[in-house]
């Protein structure tokens, strides 16, 4: 096995992404039949499931691209199905979900959407989505951002300063009925 070694400090490349047919069509060449206007149109549906901004969750651009192209092919397959160009045409799902069942007399089909999860069940209707969802739970988590610490009667200062120089009335909640420096009844 051979690995590469990083250089210090290498930060990810950050940026938007802007859609490349001919880039993407390299890792699906399935969708090459499509057409640019319609790869773009399964693009720009994607961005609306996943930002794609400098201030995205994902802040690799290079991974943020991957994850990108991955749901563009899950949507261009829903909407518009697969077409390689050579004649191999795979037409969009008529049914979303799994078959359930099916009967032949006066024609009767019923599909299931398994899992518990309604949402991973979309995904999971294509190779692309499921690897799409499964790449990224990370970025779909709830995630907790703490509050700023405070330095407020911590530390000794002067009546409405903190003792590290932040004034006081910065923090907390402010009006009647909180004591402290905010404002409120001591």
């Amino acid at each position: 096995m051979t690995i590469a070694a990083c250089p210090p400090n290498t930060p990810p490349p950050h940026g938007v992404v802007v859609f490349s047919f001919s880039e993407w069509i390299v890792d699906y060449p399935e969708f090459a039949g499509i057409g640019a206007p319609k790869g773009q149109a399964a693009f720009n549906s994607a961005t609306l499931i996943m930002a794609n901004s400098c201030r995205s969750l994902i802040q690799n651009a290079a991974k943020r691209q991957q994850l990108l192209y991955l749901l563009t092919a899950h949507v261009c397959f829903l909407r518009f199905g697969s077409n390689d160009g050579a004649g191999t045409i795979v037409p969009p799902p008529g049914v979303v979900g799994r078959i359930a069942g099916a009967h032949e007399g006066s024609v009767s089909v019923q599909t299931q959407l398994d899992g518990n999860n309604q949402n991973r069940a979309w995904f999971a209707q294509t190779q692309y989505g499921l690897t799409w969802w499964t790449a990224t739970p990370r970025y779909r988590t709830m995630r907790y951002i703490a509050p700023p610490v405070s330095c407020c009667g911590l530390c000794g200062g002067v009546a409405g300063q903190c003792g590290c120089g932040i004034s006081a009335a910065t923090f907390g909640p402010t009006g009647s009925g909180w004591p402290g420096y905010n404002g409120g009844t001591s």
